[in-house]
């Protein structure tokens, strides 16, 4: 009887250490797998730290340019702002000065090729002396242009501009009485034969504008 209780507690004693021998097995994995998600997890976080931390410097390197940007832009467009108004402030002392301003619009002209003229040269040439001329470059596209110049009488003229940055002089457009009965009256009511070619004399006065002055009787050379 002894020897079978001796023989039973051994087998008991055996396997209690079996089972805590597993159980500590089981409970390493376990803890080897938790561990690990553990990590997992942290080495996440690092990572999307990095992350956000690399964006947001991105950021405020991308708001740093555009704010330097900004700042040039505003620099420039206040050097504009000066230099318009000491021209404009140069305009007016020239008008003060004995200067007058013709204004007026060109009108877009196909040359002989059919290519159309980007640009046109008007000039205003003076009655006293023919050799004594102002003239702007005009774009076709905005039409409209101004001309500063001395107290006097002047003939209004344009030219086309080649492509090579020639004049066309095959054409001539001035101001002529059929133009300015076309604007006070209607095409309707104008005599083209009559009136066209008879040049206009415009008077400038000093500190005055002339306005409606538009070189668009365009005549070929004879």
């Amino acid at each position: 009887m002894k020897k079978f209780l001796h023989l039973l507690r051994k087998i008991l004693l055996i396997g209690l250490y079996l089972f805590f021998v597993i159980v500590s097995i089981v409970l390493a994995v376990l803890l080897y797998t938790k561990t690990k998600e553990l990590n997992d997890i942290n080495s996440a976080y690092r990572d999307t730290t990095v992350l956000l931390n690399s964006n947001q410097e991105e950021s405020q390197v991308t708001i740093d340019n555009l704010q330097g940007s900004f700042r040039e832009l505003n620099s420039e467009v206040e050097r504009l702002k000066a230099e318009n108004a000491e021209l404009d402030t140069e305009l007016q002392r020239q008008i003060k000065n004995g200067y007058g301003t013709i204004k007026g619009s060109i009108f877009p002209l196909l040359v002989g090729d059919s290519s159309f003229s980007q640009y046109q040269l008007v000039c205003a040439q003076s009655t006293n002396n023919s050799s004594t001329k102002y003239c702007v470059t005009v774009s076709a596209y905005e039409s409209d242009f101004t001309l500063v110049l001395p107290s006097g009488n002047y003939n209004l003229m344009s030219n086309i501009v080649t492509s090579n940055n020639s004049l066309n002089l095959e054409y001539t457009a001035r101001y002529t009485e059929f133009v300015k009965c076309v604007k006070e009256k209607g095409e309707a009511n104008c005599n083209k034969d009559q009136l066209s070619g008879k040049v206009l004399t415009i008077k400038v006065e000093s500190g005055q504008t002339v306005n409606n002055i538009d070189p668009t009787d365009w005549l070929k050379k004879q």
